[in-house]
């Protein structure tokens, strides 16, 4: 029904609804336009993306790391998946050229459609799919339900054509650059995009066409004059009513075309009654199947996406599907037991003093560690304690620190890589400066290791900044120096599916900070540092 077809009582029943609906909480429903969002992520994420064996996992890769962070940006109270069929559709039988100029599918998609659906089955999300009917039917179709029920809709898709379905209780995200930028579209935003309410699009589109679907519209009828004509006349019927008040041009274009433009607007017109029920129980998202999700991430090697799919986890309050599922409890019993560590260790007499006190130059393990040192390199180690500060290359054999100053090689302790379990050899672990635990004679407590000979080959004191005094006192030292080198360290060197992992600042020559800020707990179960939550770090820094 269109606006101009409501009578005033209608009217009035509707700024009731709308009334009422303002003093309650409506809950929501996302709903997913599965084939658009694979292919925006198909093209977002490079086609390099394989697993070690080999198989292509980027638009499946894109298509989940959007889906993870549609439900916990959204929270929704429901949500469900709608695919197109390969069947064709009434639209194809009524033109047959409807889609015919689109090319076949790359070979590297095809594979992942059964992926992704294996990634939705493991969510515990509904697929809603009707033979004879495309996607977005049955997304319209489903949202006109949802209302019914009480339940406002936010459809996720990469089809400006679902523009027509937005109303008060709907509205569309649109991933316009790939999948990492998100258009909302609300009435208001439907009208200052093209002029005219969401409902009239198909009568725009009657007149304009669409090239992506070989809808042809009226030749000769431009997007600017057709939205003039909608917005003046209302819809495509009344714009063929009206023909002798229009411009001679677009007057003799109109009667040619008028029926292709019917045709136009018909193919345009997503359908709001398919033959398919909302189940709104079915759709709650507390059904997905944790271990699944894990196993499957395991599968796909999808190790960056272990921590977002934990906090959903955690948000939806799901518990694991098997009380031995070591993949899936292995993480909470981890964390547990390292607050319970923490909370019964007791304090290091002068440490924190130290920390807060000392020039921001401190020993921690090295995220990117620097090659071992030569045999031959002189290091002076002023403290006791600190002479238990290690090289470890792998060699698996230990040295006892001799009065030259020469290098002990011990199993000191060893930094985790970020996704995977260490190989001998392959990383290596520098500290470069400790406060003492407790002092030597004629020494102060706290007194560092230094590097003693400055015409050697330089080496970078570096700090991990892992607490809010340490990120306190680093932001100070930024200010004082006025100026800084920073860089982050990455995922990937690839930006559309890059996870930040930390960040890297710098303010002098051999002076080196790190502040680990994505570290997870890897799908190995090897526990992450500790580390301060992004957001917090994110606006410390930006004040700088």
């Amino acid at each position: 029904m269109t606006i101009n077809q409501i009578n005033d009582q209608e009217t009035e029943e509707l700024s009731g609804e709308r009334l009422d609906s303002s003093n309650t909480t409506r809950k929501k429903l996302v709903l997913i336009d599965g084939h658009a969002i694979i292919h925006r992520a198909f093209h977002a994420v490079p086609e390099t993306l394989t697993t070690s064996k080999g198989e292509n996992v980027n638009a499946t890769f894109g298509f989940t790391s959007m889906l993870i962070k549609a439900l916990l940006e959204e929270k929704p109270d429901y949500i469900a998946m709608t695919f197109d069929r390969p069947s064709p559709t009434f639209r194809h039988e009524q033109f047959t050229e409807y889609k015919a100029q689109r090319p076949t599918l790359p070979d590297n998609i095809r594979p992942q459609f059964t992926r992704i659906h294996e990634v939705v089955e493991a969510f515990g999300i509904p697929i809603y799919e009707k033979d004879g009917f495309e996607a977005d039917d049955v997304l319209g179709t489903l949202s006109v339900q949802a209302n019914q029920q009480g339940v406002d809709t936010i459809i996720y898709t990469g089809d400006m054509d679902t523009l027509q379905l937005v109303n008060e209780h709907v509205v569309v995200k649109v991933a316009k650059r790939g999948i990492s930028e998100i258009t909302e579209y609300d009435e208001e935003g439907v009208k200052a995009r093209y002029g005219f309410e969401p409902d009239k699009l198909p009568d725009y589109k009657g007149l304009v066409g669409d090239k992506s679907d070989n809808i042809p519209g009226v030749p000769g009828i431009g997007e600017k004059t057709a939205s003039k004509l909608i917005a003046e006349y209302g819809s495509l019927e009344n714009v063929l009513t009206h023909l002798d008040e229009i411009k001679p041009k677009e007057q003799k274009l109109l009667r040619e075309y008028s029926e292709q433009a019917k045709q136009s607007k018909f193919l345009a017109t997503i359908v709001l009654d398919v033959p398919v029920q909302l189940d709104l129980e079915a759709c709650r998202p507390e059904h997905m199947n944790r271990d699944k999700v894990l196993a499957i991430f395991r599968e796909l090697e999808f190790r960056t996406m272990v921590e977002k799919v934990l906090s959903l986890f955690r948000q939806l309050g799901i518990p694991s599907a098997g009380e031995d599922s070591e993949t899936s409890n292995g993480y909470e019993r981890e964390r547990a037991h390292k607050e319970e560590v923490r909370e019964k260790a007791e304090p290091i007499p002068g440490q924190e003093e130290d920390l807060l006190l000392a020039p921001p130059v401190g020993v921690v393990p090295i995220m990117t560690p620097p090659p071992p040192p030569a045999d031959d390199a002189e290091v002076i180690l002023t403290d006791a304690i600190a002479k238990k500060a290690t090289y470890k290359a792998g060699q698996g054999e230990e040295q006892v620190k001799d009065e030259e100053g020469k290098p002990a090689i011990s199993d000191g302790p060893e930094q985790l890589n970020l996704f995977g379990s260490n190989e001998p050899g392959q990383e290596v672990v520098r500290r470069l400066r400790l406060p003492s635990l407790g002092g030597t004679p004629g020494e102060p407590q706290g007194t560092p290791i230094h590097i003693a000979d400055e015409n050697m080959v330089k080496a970078t004191n570096t700090m991990v900044v892992n607490s809010e005094d340490s990120l306190q006192v680093l932001i100070k030292s930024m200010y004082d120096a006025g100026a800084f080198a920073l860089d982050t360290e990455t995922t990937s060197d690839d930006p559309w599916h890059a996870d930040l992992v930390g960040i890297s600042i710098s303010m002098a020559a051999g002076e080196a900070y790190y502040i680990p800020v994505g570290h997870i707990h890897t799908i190995e179960n090897q526990p992450p540092g500790t580390q301060l939550a992004k957001a917090y770090i994110l606006e410390k820094i930006r004040q700088v």
